[in-house]
């Protein structure tokens, strides 16, 4: 990848950073390790101005102040300033085959989080609006029955998980592998989106992640071991966790719907024949 040209010098400036180095670009996003004090910073430019939806998850980490999440020490309209972290992610340890030693980590990682946001009076947008486009959608006539039936399933599983919710706290919000990454203060999550919902949503977009882990990702007894796991650490029923990961995975085949992008749907599948073989006891 040919390196982007430096930041502006003002929006260094603004900052007070200095000394850029490129370490990646997004779709939306370049990304520089920049000297800030006596450390090193991560500097955040959203290639457009915008910082997209990410704007309640920097206000998010910012009220949590290190707790679980990487500090963000500032942010603008279109950048922002954040604690750096020199890796590995938890992406990296699955993908060379310690997918359980992470998704443990996960699980610590998302009760650090919890326990800091539980008394946070920040306002955010809900985990039942963010599933209006799944309970929209309208399947095209000529869709694979099998996956029109797997749709009609989540959609139905997404109306109950959301009318029985329980108490719901600030979460992460897009809590997965390649979202938390290891620095001086241990493994700590970045990139949330901030959302209110229960706990047990915070683990729905984990199960088809992270990108590069194979077929595995496919099987039905790797999503009933996570959610054994991250069940046992947030007391939250292990079927409770697959039914918010199916619902979370039909609303991805959603979102890509409304933008004319054909998803995978294999995950739903699994998902749902994991739901099954655990309501079969």
């Amino acid at each position: 990848m040919i390196s982007p040209p430096d930041p502006a010098p003002a929006l260094l400036a603004d900052f007070g950073v200095s000394d850029p180095v490129f370490v990646a670009k997004s779709g939306i996003a370049t990304v520089w390790k920049v000297r800030h004090g006596d450390g090193f910073a991560a500097l955040k430019r959203y290639d457009d101005g915008d910082i997209k939806d990410e704007g309640p998850g920097f206000a998010l980490a910012q009220a949590l102040d290190g707790v679980g999440m990487a500090r963000v020490f500032a942010f603008r309209a279109g950048a922002a300033l954040l604690e750096w972290l020199d890796g590995p992610s938890l992406g990296d340890m699955a993908r060379v085959g310690r997918d359980l030693d992470a998704a443990q980590i996960i699980a610590d990682v998302a009760a650090r989080v919890h326990a800091g946001t539980r008394d946070l009076a920040i306002s955010f947008g809900t985990v039942a609006d963010s599933f209006v486009p799944l309970l929209q959608l309208k399947p095209a006539d000529d869709l694979d029955p099998v996956l029109r039936h797997d749709l009609a399933r989540c959609i139905t599983l997404a109306t109950h998980l959301q009318e029985t919710q329980g108490p719901q706290i600030p979460l992460h919000g897009d809590l997965h592998h390649d979202n938390i990454m290891r620095g001086p203060r241990g493994y700590l999550a970045f990139d949330a989106k901030g959302i209110l919902g229960e706990p047990a949503f915070e683990f729905a977009n984990t199960f088809p992640n992270p990108v590069g882990i194979g077929d595995v990702a496919y099987d039905p007894a790797r999503a009933l071991a996570l959610a054994d796991i991250w069940g046992r650490s947030t007391g939250a029923a292990p079927l409770r966790l697959l039914q918010w990961g199916a619902a979370r995975s039909a609303l991805s085949y959603a979102w890509g719907s409304d933008f004319g992008i054909v998803s995978e749907p294999r995950m739903i599948r699994t998902l749902l024949m994991a739901i099954d073989i655990k309501s079969a006891g």
